[in-house]
């Protein structure tokens, strides 16, 4: 397969526009079995939710998984270019409408963090402080992103639409909100304890559970990350 529109870069992934189609598109040497997850990811959300509209299409032989494409800015563009003052009052909606769903057929958030805990190379006294969180927390099976931020909301427009689904997993909704507390605590740190006491009225929770749950996924946070500025401040989070 063969694209001229380039639109984005991920980590691994290249994507590339073709009118109202998009081209995630991974090199050869990507192991199979992760855009497959990734694949599994959006059927069942497509299926199963209002979360992810439009036809998904898995060409394996390629390494390409095709998506609709959304024509808009995220929010975090929104809120720079546009000067738009309620952009974590929006995220904290769109975010809590996540929570509405229930056991779907993804991967169980505690076993997968719990393995991750025991195959990191990090210390055993940080894996320890991770281990004793995830403990703490109360066993759920709710929708969860796990990487939902400001740069993955697309607006149109008219509306909002949720990108980059690669994370998601079912589990306590304190893990997906500690998780994007961490990331505003590094990319917008002003805004982040207002998001955290906004997304905990919403939903009604209790701050403290989600400040239980921080240690476990500011480890796993610290997992991805190398030689970043913030890694002190993790390890910081870990440790209290």
């Amino acid at each position: 397969m063969e694209f001229n529109e380039l639109i984005g870069k991920g980590r691994v992934s290249k994507i590339y526009r073709k009118d109202d189609r998009a081209f995630k598109v991974y090199p050869m040497d990507y192991p199979i079995d992760w855009i497959e997850k990734e694949y599994h990811i959006l059927k069942a959300l497509h299926e199963k939710t209002n979360l992810f509209k439009g036809n998904i299409i898995f060409h394996k032989n390629d390494h390409v998984l095709e998506i609709p494409y959304i024509q808009g800015q995220t929010l975090a563009s929104r809120m720079i270019k546009d000067r738009y003052v309620l952009g974590i009052e929006d995220m904290i909606d769109v975010q809590s409408s996540i929570y509405d769903f229930q056991h779907i057929d993804l991967d169980d958030a505690f076993e997968v963090f719990k393995n991750q805990i025991h195959a990191s190379s990090l210390s055993n006294e940080l894996k320890e402080k991770a281990e004793n969180s995830l403990q703490k927390i109360a066993y759920e099976q709710v929708l969860c992103h796990f990487d939902f931020h400001l740069e993955n909301m697309m607006y149109d427009g008219k509306t909002y639409h949720i990108i980059d689904w690669v994370n998601a997993k079912l589990g306590n909704k304190v893990m997906d909100i500690a998780r994007s507390y961490i990331i505003l605590k590094e990319y917008l740190p002003r805004k982040a304890n207002i998001y955290l006491k906004g997304i905990c009225k919403k939903n009604q929770i209790d701050m403290n559970l989600v400040k239980e749950a921080i240690p476990l996924m500011a480890f796993l946070r610290l997992m991805e990350i190398n030689h970043s500025p913030f890694e002190d401040k993790l390890i910081e989070m870990i440790m209290n």
